[in-house]
């Protein structure tokens, strides 16, 4: 039943009726899989956010990370709440899933800009892959140059029932500008990405089409720049 849902859940999702009643039937009926679309994970994403964006250095510049043995990807994402709009700049993918040359990069694309990062809650717990287990975070910091307050995480990564909700009432109800051409990857993610009937992003990791990594870094930037102004998931 719904025990693990606390009122403030029902409650949005009963929100979700005013998005869309189509979706409300197959996310809170579990009418799942009456037409192939519905697996997907960004139902709400359509052609119309696809559209040329260009940074805009004067705003906070987001970085939100995902840390995968290989790739690892970063995306360079705006928000602009009291137009409601977010903007997709750039899609990074360094095959070689190291760290210090993202941050380089990200040094040389993006200087003397305003940073705020967030990214993939398991990247606080340190890997075997960095050495002597230094966080990815602490070398992120170092490296970008930024203190503790321009890194932004949450406590452990969002549900995924509850976060395609808001990532999907983002899509619907705020203008997004994904670019075409430098965010082509995460736009495919948006097309494609499926879920399982248990409610679980399908990642395929012998198909690199399939690693829903560039999702996963939007999904955590909805949940911690675009939330805050939802009013819907105060």
């Amino acid at each position: 039943g719904n025990s693990f849902l606390t009122q403030k859940d029902i409650e949005r999702i009963e929100n979700l009726k005013l998005i869309d009643e189509n979706q409300y039937n197959i996310y809170v009926l579990g009418l799942w899989g009456i037409d192939k679309k519905e697996g997907k994970f960004c139902w709400a994403f359509h052609s119309g956010q696809e559209v040329a964006t260009v940074h805009d250095p004067e705003l906070i510049t987001w970085v939100t990370f995902d840390f995968n043995r290989n790739p690892m990807t970063a995306s360079i994402m705006q928000i602009l709440p009291e137009e409601e709009k977010v903007r997709g700049i750039e899609c990074i993918k360094l095959q070689t899933s190291d760290i210090w040359q993202m941050c380089d990069r990200l040094n040389a694309s993006y200087p003397d800009v305003s940073l705020m990062v967030t990214g993939d809650a398991t990247g606080k717990n340190g890997s075997a892959m960095v050495q002597d287990n230094m966080n990815y975070y602490k070398i992120i910091m170092q490296k970008l140059r930024i203190s503790e307050q321009q890194v932004r995480l949450p406590s452990v990564n969002p549900r995924i029932e509850e976060n395609q909700l808001l990532v999907n009432a983002v899509l619907k109800n705020w203008t997004i500008e994904l670019d075409p051409i430098k965010c082509q990857p995460l736009i495919y993610d948006c097309k494609y990405v499926e879920m399982n009937e248990y409610g679980e992003i399908i990642k395929d990791r012998t198909s690199s089409k399939k690693f829903a990594d560039f999702l996963d870094g939007f999904r955590y930037f909805i949940n911690i720049a675009v939330k805050p102004h939802m009013h819907m998931f105060q």
